[in-house]
């Protein structure tokens, strides 16, 4: 009858022992995920900082480009210019918009990390 109580005892300590290391690895794991979180958000401002700068300076330079260009062209060819100039600059903004998707589209790896430790702590268990 004695050794019951033992092994109860023995058991619990077990227990305690293996929550109190499945509760470690869950709050690193969080850890983890919280700084993969806080350094990809970091990105997205650089990312949309750069943008909103540089589409800017783009559109400040197209403007006086233009503008230059329309001024240097005689009255008759001034339509036709500003409108080539419009087509330019809509072109620019696609071509920047599509390589601005690209950049964003490189982001989907956010918790790449924190799933790959996810599947190798499922793995052991």
């Amino acid at each position: 009858m004695a050794s019951l109580p033992a092994a109860m005892a023995a058991f619990a300590d077990a227990f305690s022992g293996i929550s109190a290391a499945l509760a470690d690895m869950a709050l690193s794991r969080l850890e983890l995920a919280g700084l993969e979180a806080r350094e990809a958000a970091v990105r997205l401002v650089q990312i949309l900082l750069l943008t909103c700068l540089g589409c800017g300076l783009l559109l400040l330079g197209l403007g006086l480009g233009a503008l230059a260009v329309i001024l240097a062209v005689p009255p008759p060819w001034r339509a036709a210019a500003a409108g080539g100039g419009a087509a330019l600059a809509v072109a620019a903004g696609a071509v920047v918009l599509a390589r601005m998707r690209v950049r964003l589209a490189a982001l989907s790896g956010v918790f790449a990390e924190s799933l790959a430790a996810l599947k190798k702590d499922r793995a052991c268990f």
